[in-house]
């Protein structure tokens, strides 16, 4: 798999914590949007091309309702 321009801070973020997408997206507007923004329909295929390329795994049952 080639890795996009924004699989990189995509998985530092990644790193600090297990997120959803939409945290994810509130960690980029948070700290990083003056650099990099994304939006949902961008976010979400590329977390399901990471997830199948097996650099992510997806977390069930995160105490959530």
């Amino acid at each position: 798999m080639t890795l996009k321009r924004s699989s990189i801070p995509m998985l530092g973020l990644l790193t600090w914590r297990p997120m959803s997408g939409y945290e994810l997206k509130q960690e980029i507007e948070g700290s990083l949007e003056n650099y990099w923004s994304e939006s949902f329909g961008q976010l979400y295929p590329h977390l399901r091309e990471l997830h199948r390329s097996g650099l992510i795994e997806e977390l069930k049952n995160r105490g959530r309702r």
